[in-house]
């Protein structure tokens, strides 16, 4: 009997095609293996694979596998006195391996104070800072290695603030938990919630991308819809006029009817803006713009819609990333903003202070338009990043690992303690203080 199987990579060649599920299952079909429909191969299925491949003439199957090992690199800290000697290094390794995690084919991670890890199985996993039950342990104690958070249904995605968690299930369903000040996590209400509670106000809406910022949440449905809740004191909310309603809180999610007509695929929370990028590769921004995060400066037009444009935008409103390309991706620090782009640069715009737009040649200042962060040479394109406090790391194609920010160093430097590990990594997740890898 047919069932339906996610897939998670493909590979065709001359007679024969393959595929590994998300759950790690190897299927072929085509002339040489004698089958018009996938099969699995059972012999190889209790492995983890990331990918397949046939050769040129389609006669061999070249798989290649991961144990998705997961490691905790210990970013340096640029504030300690003294040098950094032998007995230093040996108290703590820099790349350490989290066996709690060893095997987990982890899908999804994300970091702050606190990390989420997401696993191909719909298992969510929690450790680090709890005072406001972020963890979603049911407890405010902090916890220094993962324990799993039990949910009502697999999860997909995760999210992370310095004080929230947010989760999307498989059946496009939101969960929240900690923090609830300001309305953060869509429940209804500002208290503080130690487990998982579901989001209230999105029966209706089948969710495909979710963000956390530090005083709001939001989420992308599957028609491209944009939904948003919390803070609205810098008009994160993306409402446009100066009715004083507009700067209240808003405890349940509402759809931001100013993208009306524009599709969204994902968006990326700030501390207090928010960014979108649109299915047909753009970004729209909106939100407070006192180091330049939106992207832009202020036009006549604008100042005369709103009185304090200096410090907002009254609504979304269209950044101009590269005129060589569309935009994958958007990601969103504190008072930063980044653009992945489909031909794997990065743009970044906002504050400059925390060199994490790697842009020495201005004296690290604030930039209110987008730069192309630029990386060594022979750097191979960009597939992802992550960012939180003041670092940033992102990962090539090749699976090297490229980190800068205060603490890592002014401009993009191979991470050589990810490197040494000899294998490829396919996730990061900055927090504050580590940095969790998949490989």
């Amino acid at each position: 009997r047919r069932k339906e199987v996610a897939v998670e990579s493909i590979s065709v060649g001359a007679s024969v095609s393959c595929c590994v599920s998300l759950k790690g299952e190897v299927f072929v079909w085509g002339y040489s293996v004698e089958s018009p429909i996938p099969k699995r191969v059972k012999e190889i299925s209790s492995e983890f694979f990331r990918a397949a491949r046939t050769d040129a003439d389609g006669k061999l199957l070249v798989l290649s596998g991961s144990s998705q090992d997961v490691y905790r690199w210990t970013i340096p800290d640029n504030e300690e006195d003294g040098e950094v000697t032998e007995e230093k290094k040996e108290e703590k390794d820099p790349m350490e391996r989290i066996e709690e995690l060893r095997g987990k084919r982890c899908v999804e991670m994300d970091g702050d104070n606190h990390f989420l890890v997401a696993t191909a199985t719909g298992e969510v996993f929690a450790w680090g800072e709890n005072a406001y039950g972020q963890l979603g342990l049911g407890d405010d104690k902090y916890c220094d290695f993962p324990v799993k958070v039990e949910l009502r249904e697999p999860i997909v995605a995760v999210a992370v603030s310095e004080c929230h968690s947010i989760a999307l299930s498989s059946s496009g369903k939101m969960y929240a938990w900690g923090s609830g000040e300001q309305g953060r996590l869509g429940l209804g209400h500002d208290r503080d919630a130690p487990i998982p509670s579901p989001v209230a106000g999105l029966d209706s809406v089948v969710v495909r991308h979710i963000a956390a910022g530090k005083f709001n949440s939001g989420a992308v449905g599957s028609k491209g819809g944009v939904y948003i809740w919390g803070a609205g004191n810098s008009r994160q909310l993306g409402f446009k006029g100066e009715d004083p309603s507009y700067f209240h809180t808003h405890m349940k999610p509402f759809k931001i009817e100013t993208l009306s007509g524009i599709s969204c695929h994902s968006l990326a929370i700030g501390s207090r803006h928010v960014l979108v990028a649109t299915t047909d590769g753009k970004v729209w921004s909106w939100g407070n713009n006192d180091f330049g995060q939106l992207g832009y400066e202020q036009s006549q037009e604008d100042l005369d819609s709103c009185d304090n444009w200096d410090y907002y935008c009254p609504g979304p409103k269209e950044v101009k990333v590269s005129a060589k390309g569309k935009v994958s991706e958007v990601y969103a620090g504190t008072d930063i903003s980044f653009a992945l782009m489909q031909n794997g640069k990065i743009y970044g715009w906002g504050s400059g202070e925390t060199h994490q737009l790697a842009n020495e040649d201005n004296g690290f200042d604030d930039e209110f338009y987008p730069v192309e962060i630029k990386f060594m040479m022979g750097a191979k394109p960009i597939k992802m990043m992550s960012l939180a406090g003041t670092n940033c790391v992102a990962i090539c194609e090749d699976g090297l690992a490229y980190g800068w920010g205060w603490d890592i160093g002014e401009t993009p430097t191979l991470v050589k303690d990810v490197a040494d590990l000899k294998s490829k990594v396919s996730i990061v997740a900055v927090g504050v203080s580590d940095v969790v890898y998949a490989c």
